[in-house]
């Protein structure tokens, strides 16, 4: 059974409550999956504590090598063509979050927000 999360430009979120709530050893407590356009966009997994954020860190090191982008401090971040990983971690609120996503959907609703940004200033001027 899918439950809906949240919707906001195009874009609807999705849980499963049914999902398993485990990366490996990482406990889960959020797993939720965004449509663009009615075209699969994010899928995202959230965890808690740093202690995690080392075992994803690890996880993805594994399945995708060395971070392609030096993001920063508890960032990392792999691109393609296809698709996107970022691994995130706010050591202050102690949460994290691993997203994959679309790469061309991503870039798609990227322009179509500057559009819509830009028109909506364009009376401003």
């Amino acid at each position: 059974m899918v439950s809906f999360y949240e919707e906001d430009d195009n874009t609807v979120t999705y849980m499963l409550p049914e999902d398993k709530m485990l990366l490996g050893d990482v406990p889960l407590y959020l797993v939720a999956y965004s449509f663009y356009e009615d075209r699969f966009l994010t899928g995202a997994l959230y965890f808690r504590g740093e202690e995690n954020y080392d075992t994803m860190e690890k996880i993805c090191k594994q399945r995708f090598g060395e971070d392609d982008v030096e993001e920063g401090f508890y960032e990392m971040r792999w691109v393609s063509q296809k698709a996107f990983v970022l691994l995130n971690y706010d050591y202050i609120e102690e949460k994290g979050y691993l997203i994959l996503a679309s790469t061309p959907i991503s870039m798609e609703k990227t322009k179509a927000q500057e559009e819509k940004e830009a028109e909506k200033a364009e009376g401003d001027w």
